[in-house]
């Protein structure tokens, strides 16, 4: 049956790329519901019929039910009430996001993206390059709803790696700035991962790098006060704090001996180019394993495209992060339990 199917697959791919008008579109999915929206000449995607033939036939789910909320709103689909209720109960089906692994940022994106707009690169009269958000669409309160919900459900769907882990947060007023891959500010996506590491890791810690990290202390990192049940907007507001701090990398390991703190995975989330100080992140992380007798793991997500350089290549317990899209954290997960 697989052979067959994928006969018809090609067969319906030559079939579509022939296609010269929006009803041989229709017609050909109506026989070939399998097609996915990829194999859609470009021209007859600005159809509403088309959209919904493809939702219909089941070919809008995971990353594509999420990533074409915008384009479905700017041709006016969620204006069909029937239908934008049955997209909505799409988007919060605890079924599909297990099966498709979507994760709270896959939402929490949508969510900022369908509200606010998209983000568009323009030149200023001074020849500067600018961003700022465009939206050509209404937003409709069920969509909304509905992906509010699908971010709470996903979690459920996060696999944990079930390591105490500890999260150390960037918290400059820099993080404002855009995250590489995303259209959220690095805030918003250091606050989802920290929303996801506390409801989805039994055990960790949270902590922000305080103005004062360039010193050894204790102060060097505060608490977030971000906890499993802290609501999404809290969790950002207390990430973006802006005291303008320096991200020491080894500050983590050395607060965790100096706490005698049991960790198995350092995560750290920073916009910048991250500083050694005069204690390097592997030798802080190999004498913390050396006191501890544990052996830790460390991973360095930089959500802006940096020269970002911290991991020594032949440790495998250490991995670099440059830039963050949406499978990121999932990455982040298999490497913390070692799967990677």
């Amino acid at each position: 049956h697989a052979a067959i199917d994928d006969l018809r697959v090609i067969d319906g791919f030559k079939l579509m790329q022939k296609a010269t008008s929006v009803k041989q579109v229709l017609d050909i999915l109506d026989n070939y519901e399998m097609l996915s929206w990829e194999t859609i000449p470009t021209q007859f995607l600005k159809d509403v019929k088309v959209w919904k033939t493809l939702f219909s036939n089941g070919q809008l789910r995971g990353q594509a039910l999420i990533r074409n909320i915008t384009r479905l709103a700017r041709y006016g689909a969620f204006k069909d009430m029937m239908f934008a209720a049955q997209y909505a109960a799409a988007l919060t089906d605890e079924k599909m996001i297990e099966q498709t692994r979507l994760h709270p940022i896959n939402f929490l994106n949508a969510i900022v993206v369908y509200t606010e707009g998209q983000m568009k690169r323009t030149k200023t009269d001074w020849g500067y390059d600018s961003e700022q958000r465009v939206k050509d669409w209404e937003t409709e309160s069920v969509i909304v709803d509905a992906l509010n919900e699908g971010f709470h459900r996903a979690f459920k769907s996060v696999e944990s790696a079930g390591k105490r882990t500890m999260l150390a947060i960037d918290v400059s007023g820099s993080m404002s700035s855009k995250a590489n891959g995303l259209d959220l500010s690095c805030a918003q996506v250091s606050a989802a991962m920290a929303m996801t590491i506390a409801r989805t890791e039994p055990a960790h810690i949270i902590r922000g790098f305080t103005s004062d990290s360039y010193g050894y202390r204790n102060s060097g990192l505060t608490d977030l006060g971000i906890s499993a049940r802290t609501d999404l907007a809290t969790a950002m507001r207390n990430v973006q704090r802006h005291n303008w701090g320096g991200t020491d990398c080894s500050l983590p390991m050395r607060w965790a001996l100096e706490n005698k703190v049991e960790v198995d995975t350092f995560v750290v989330i920073t916009d910048n180019d991250t500083w050694a100080g005069n204690v390097h992140p592997f030798q802080a992380l190999k004498q913390y394993r050396k006191v501890t007798g544990i052996n830790a793991r460390m991973a360095v997500l930089g959500v802006q495209a940096t020269e970002l350089t911290i991991a020594d290549p032949s440790d495998s317990g250490m991995m670099d992060f440059v830039g963050f899209d949406s499978n990121a954290p999932r990455v982040l997960a298999d490497f913390s339990a070692g799967r990677i």
